[in-house]
């Protein structure tokens, strides 16, 4: 069902996925419902001055934007949820994460 929400707001993908390292720093990838909009990620730079994790730098490599206008409205509620994260499942199915522990590291 949410996947048929993601298709009707938006064309794109209906996954957001991310590589992440786990167990023994393997690489593996990591599955969310997409929450954003196609190309959110070209429109980081214009918005780097937002960023509320590089005070005084513009490249940070990590990126929080409060009220973040590249959410899309389904992925506002999505996130605020957590059903974007239900594709995680997939990865604990196969064995790349577990349903308890930390959280995988993001990697570059």
């Amino acid at each position: 069902m949410i996947a048929i929400l993601i298709k009707l707001e938006s064309k794109g993908p209906v996954f957001y996925i991310a590589k992440r390292a786990g167990s023994g720093y393997r690489i593996f990838n990591f599955y969310k419902f997409r929450t954003m909009r196609v190309g959110a990620a070209e429109e980081l730079k214009q918005l780097a001055h937002l960023n509320q994790y590089s005070q005084n730098s513009r490249n940070g490599v990590f990126h929080k934007i409060k009220n973040d206008p590249r959410i899309s409205p389904l992925g506002q509620f999505l996130r605020s949820t957590s059903l974007d994260e239900l594709p995680q499942l997939i990865n604990v199915l196969i064995g790349d994460i577990s349903l308890v522990g930390n959280r995988a590291a993001a990697t570059l």
